[in-house]
């Protein structure tokens, strides 16, 4: 159908929207109403808002919330997605179309759609605010056509906005002064059989922030005096937006919470903790809706008689008890199948008042192995004495702090010593046992203290057909009551795990049969220098081994595996064909979406760092252990291609950043343990963000970024296109190091506007792309929305001192989609596309900045992100756009001919490259030959990560509406 076609009804017909706050009433006298909706309190019934006939009621998605002061008006945000009212284009007039909105945006975004009109031929009409502009357009099938204000609005006012299309062209005002651009249409549209309202929704940008207070339809194209007559009088009346919703809210570093089960009862508890940059006295308030909400004094931890969430009554905390920065309370009877919300209130020494932000917590999220209690079994009256089994098992947990994992007991006897480590830690124990008849008075003696099949298993038999890799604790019954070594150490050594796997045997001095003669003789030639050994006699004789790391392992600490950004963990390990090592939680549930492109794991030091939806995991990386999870309703990143991660790890400690701050974790634990402020939080009265973040020799570095830069991904984005707000590059006002343990400033680099996706580290220097165009700083946007500027420089800064080594110009500026930086071997790459999707490909020696060659080539996998790929450099080799390259010379080795499914980029190890195919997929760098593991597929970045000898592979895939996908958690190992 042409679009003459479709343009024919709505000439037909005006469509006037406008929101406004008193009664009803028509803007402009004379002017007829067609469908109008007070939205009041009064006028909710069954969520939804009656129309003045009460034919189209207006159904809202969420629990709406009202203002109630200065006026009533329904906030959208926080719970409401939004509203939507099916329409009858009988209904209408069939001449022109004027959309209509009285609005007061909270919160400057993209595309935050007030109202929009669709029908069932995917027609549209879009009322929007763009940024700091409003805009109105009108799409089809051929085409759209967008009108903008001319100057910025200011959040938090309010504002009549109008659409117009008087049949040849669409206008935008925005009250009586500002006439927006126009935007010519020749022709006619056409609607389908029905039209729908929209407020609030958004399927590409931002979800809108803000207020409205009335909805009417009119008929007839408004001129300026229509606007004049409708501005008079209207804003003194409208509310003010309420600061308990939109802000400015008060500043908490957190929260985090923890979900823990309640051993007696099917509910859980949440421990509820953060920090204020002052000390407070705190009030929490929670519930599971602004409906239902409770409140407890922080300090006293007790329920107070106060009514949350209501913005019209300030809570009363009475005299203040005690001001702190660190808060901590316990919410008790927490339902493991609901959502809640959280809000905390604080007071200064001064008496003043704050409010936070509203925060949800999800009770399914809990990962805590359920504690089950182990009864008090009287041991046989043949048995040895209780106390030898529990003082071994005490002194096992202090020497080794192993309390969670799996423990393998070799020669485990009738269980009494896996009754007192159930005791005494969280572990899941494996017993084995060749005589039949101990493993029969084992398993009932463990069954009678209710811990046989969930907590502990007895096994008939040795121990090879046990797994690889998954005991963090080997110790044996045998050895310790008659001093006899179990089995042969090179039967049982494979099941350690690396990184710190603890085989711990002895005997104590009550019973010296063990001698270091028997041990030697047990280890025979077993090549343990890659562990740490000891030799205890302190009350008997323990050979204590903790195993190291695999031999040609990998770590993957940064998004890119490490600070150079080239993607390869140069583990040498994970090669040929392989099986699976483990495979479970964390499934799909706690995770994002996959597709607005999200940070991707970690690995250091044998555990595996996850980042889900608000939500992160701390597991142990070999056999899937989860050790320790926390919800962070404020901490979320999205659109790797434009940005950077918020997580990075160094050895015991992950770093996490979140608004202003990074915070300090440790790996094993979770717990908090530092908390580091970005230099400069402010600028002028705009607030900065902690943006890039790397560690390098014992330095930490980051950036600071403009708040509202910085993606989130909350609509399933996917962040495909070019449009400023799917490919805005994130950009830093400065770039600084810290001491990564003391937080002591070492030095800080501000010349110009840094490119957070291009900041690579490789051999004490920090390389990144910077604008210095002088009137572009400061870049208050915290983007780079389209092409890049024209004035480039990569700049080389000495990693230890922050002073510059050299720089050199670039002309980048037709650079559209994404652009990155990576090094290796003295190699700096730059790559990006542009708006035709030609791939430019750069690159530089590190030491001058001289160019070594550079190469443009259309982009070759031309679907599911082709044209985002991010360069991957293994050895001498570049693997990007479906090409490899001698990476000094530039030499095109291949172009690879296969062309896969799947989003997402590459990863490697020394010897193969990961990606997703239809399923996980691996390529052998030397043969070519591909093998695609069936059944599962990652998400739409990276998710693959080779580390630790291994494949590892968590959940990555969820919303994914593929066919096949198996969305699970998994760990593959070369086969054995």
């Amino acid at each position: 159908m042409r679009i003459s076609d479709r343009f024919k009804l709505i000439r037909q017909f005006t469509v006037i929207l406008f929101i406004f706050s008193t009664a009803l009433q028509p803007i402009v006298a004379e002017t007829p109403e067609v469908i109008s909706w007070k939205l009041s309190q009064g006028q909710v019934k069954a969520n939804a808002l009656l129309d003045g006939s009460g034919k189209y009621p207006l159904v809202i998605d969420g629990h709406p919330q009202f203002t109630r002061e200065g006026g009533e008006a329904w906030v959208l945000g926080g719970e409401v997605s939004g509203a939507t009212a099916k329409l009858n284009p009988a209904d209408l007039s069939q001449t022109e179309i004027s959309l209509i909105a009285w609005v007061l945006v909270a919160e400057i975004g993209e595309k935050e759609i007030i109202a929009e009109l669709v029908d069932s031929n995917q027609n549209r009409l879009v009322l929007a605010a763009d940024e700091d502009r409003f805009m109105f357009s009108i799409s089809s099938e051929e085409g759209s056509k967008t009108a903008r204000s001319n100057t910025p609005f200011i959040p938090g006012r309010w504002y009549l906005v109008g659409g117009i299309f008087d049949g040849s062209s669409i206008s935008i005002y925005v009250n009586t002064i500002d006439k927006g651009s126009e935007a010519y249409i020749q022709d006619n549209i056409i609607f389908g059989e029905m039209v729908e309202l929209r407020i609030g929704y958004s399927d590409e940008g931002s979800k809108l922030k803000g207020l409205i207070n009335e909805v009417a339809i009119y008929n007839q194209a408004l001129t300026t005096q229509h606007f004049s007559a409708g501005l008079a009088g209207k804003r003194e009346t409208l509310p003010d937006a309420p600061e308990s919703i939109f802000g400015p809210f008060m500043e908490v570093q957190g929260p985090f919470i923890e979900l823990q089960p309640d051993d007696a009862t099917p509910w859980l508890s949440a421990l509820v903790s953060w920090q204020t940059p002052e000390p407070m006295d705190c009030t929490l308030e929670f519930g599971l809706g602004a409906a239902e909400v409770e409140s407890f004094d922080c300090f006293l931890g007790t329920r107070i008689p106060i009514n949350p969430f209501d913005d019209n009554k300030t809570s009363v905390i009475g005299n203040i008890k005690k001001l702190n920065r660190k808060h901590t309370i316990l919410l008790e009877k927490i339902n493991p199948e609901k959502s809640y919300y959280l809000r905390i209130r604080g007071r200064c020494e001064d008496g003043k008042e704050q409010v936070s932000q509203a925060y949800e917590f999800d009770g399914q999220f809990n990962y805590t192995q359920q504690s089950q209690p182990v009864r008090d079994v009287p041991y046989p009256s043949n048995s040895a004495d209780p106390s030898l089994y529990r003082s071994f098992a005490h002194r096992v947990v202090a020497d080794t702090g192993i309390t969670r994992g799996y423990c393998l007991i070799v020669e485990a006897n009738e269980g009494w010593l896996a009754y007192e480590l159930a005791q005494h830690t969280q572990l899941q124990i494996i017993a084995v046992d060749k005589d039949p008849e101990d493993v029969q008075k084992a398993r009932q003696f463990l069954d009678k203290a209710g811990i046989y099949g969930g907590r502990v298993t007895v096994f008939e038999g040795t121990t090879d057909n046990r797994g690889p890799y998954f005991a963090n604790l080997i110790v044996s019954d045998e050895t310790l009551t008659s001093g006899e070594m179990p089995g042969r150490l090179s039967d049982i050594y494979g099941h350690l795990r690396p990184y710190g796997g603890t085989i711990y045997l002895g005997q104590t001095g009550r019973s010296p049969q063990l001698t270091s003669a028997k041990i030697e003789t047990w280890i025979g030639d077993m090549d343990l220098t890659t562990g740490n050994t000891q030799l205890e006699q302190d009350n008997g004789l323990f050979w204590i081994h903790r195993r190291g790391a695999l031999p040609g392992a990998g770590e993957w600490t940064h998004q890119y595996a490490n600070p150079a950004n080239n993607a390869c963990s140069h583990d040498s390990l994970i090669k040929g064909e392989v099986e699976v090592l483990w495979w479970g939680r964390p499934g799909p549930r706690p995770m994002p979406d996959r597709g607005p492109r999200n940070p991707a794991p970690l690995f250091a030091n044998g555990r595996l760092l996850v980042q889900g939806n608000r939500v992160f995991f701390g597991m142990d990386a070999y056999n899937g252990t989860i050790l320790w999870s926390f919800q962070t309703p404020a901490f979320r990143r999205a659109n790797m291609p434009r940005d950077c991660s918020n997580m990075v790890v160094s050895g015991d400690r992950l770093y996490i950043a979140s608004g202003s701050y990074c915070y300090v974790i440790n790996a094993q634990t979770g717990q908090r343990e530092e908390i580091f402020t970005v230099l400069a939080p402010s600028i002028g009265e705009h607030k900065v963000n902690w943006g890039y973040l790397a560690l390098s020799n014992g330095l930490l570095i980051g950036s600071g970024t403009f708040d509202g830069a910085q993606y989130f991904g909350d609509q399933g984005e996917w962040y495909e296109g070019g449009s400023g707000h799917e490919a805005g590059k994130v950009t830093s006002e400065y770039i600084f190091a810290l001491d990564q343990n003391s937080g002591e400033v070492i030095w800080k680099h501000d010349a110009g506007v840094l490119i957070n996706s291009t900041v690579t580290i490789h051999k004490q220097t920090v390389y990144l792309l910077e604008s210095r165009q002088a009137d572009g700083k400061p870049n208050f946007s915290g983007r780079f929305p389209a092409e890049l500027p024209s004035d480039l420089h990569i700049v080389a800064l000495d990693a230890q001192t922050g002073v510059e080594k050299w720089t050199r110009p670039v002309d980048y500026s037709n650079i559209r989609f994404m652009v990155y930086l990576a090094t290796a071997q003295n190699t700096l790459v730059a790559a990006g596309t542009d708006k035709d999707k030609n791939f430019h490909t750069f690159a530089y020696d590190t030491e001058m900045g001289h160019p070594l060659w550079n190469h443009t080539e259309q982009t070759k996998k031309t679907h599911h992100s082709g044209h985002l790929s991010h360069p991957t450099i293994v050895g001498d080799r570049l693997y990007v756009n479906k090409f490899s390259f001698d990476l000094r010379s530039g030499e095109v080795l291949n172009l690879d001919p296969f062309d896969w499914h799947g989003c997402g980029t590459m990863s490697a190890g020394q010897h193969t490259i990961f990606h997703r195919y239809e399923f996980h997929g691996m390529m052998d760098i030397e043969t070519g030959q591909r093998t695609e593991l069936l059944g599962v597929r990652s998400g739409c970045w990276l998710g693959l990560i080779p580390a630790g000898g291994m494949l590892l592979a968590p959940e990555s895939g969820s919303g994914c509406s593929c066919r096949h996908a198996l969305q699970t958690s998994v760990a593959y190992i070369p086969k054995q």
